[in-house]
């Protein structure tokens, strides 16, 4: 997803390198997604390694491109009916993510960010512990230079 966001502002920038932002009334673009979700492979457990199945992935994008020309994205990401099942047990799990993204590039393309924040919970439907990671994904650049990152990375066991 972090690369979905990057294309977005680099499509932004290119824009403004070139003079077609749009300078007049602030549009508004809200596009709705439920992308299946096949077998996703083996993820990280509190205790074993958990191969995700089935379920989608449920998007809202939200594009801007305000009065000035700048360009803010924001999206929303959510399992929905995903499950996975343990190599090591066959301990069932319910896998919950959320997400939730951030962008914006100045109509002059000089100042750029993208924070991204992600809950992942694979939620035991036995026995086993929870296993809980929470990330946060900041970057800044100001003039074609990083001036501000954040990666930030906690995961516990829960139960």
């Amino acid at each position: 997803m972090k690369r979905f966001m990057l294309v977005i502002l680099l499509v932004g920038a290119m824009l403004a390198a070139t003079g077609m932002t749009a300078r007049a009334a602030a549009t508004t673009t809200v596009q709705n997604y439920t992308i299946p979700i096949g077998g996703g492979g083996p993820t990280q457990g509190c205790t074993e390694m958990v191969n995700i199945q089935g379920g989608s992935l449920h998007a809202v994008i939200i594009v801007v491109t305000d009065n000035t020309g700048g360009f803010h994205v924001s999206g929303t990401f959510n399992f929905q009916d995903v499950r996975g099942v343990g190599l090591t047990t066959g301990t069932t799990y319910v896998a919950v993510r959320a997400n939730s993204q951030t962008s914006s590039l100045s109509s002059d393309g000089a100042r750029a960010e993208i924070t991204e924040t992600v809950t992942r919970l694979l939620v035991s439907q036995g026995a086993a512990p929870n296993f809980l990671v929470h990330t946060v994904y900041h970057i800044t650049y100001q003039d074609g230079q990083l001036v501000a990152t954040v990666d930030n990375v906690t995961s516990e066991c829960l139960g």
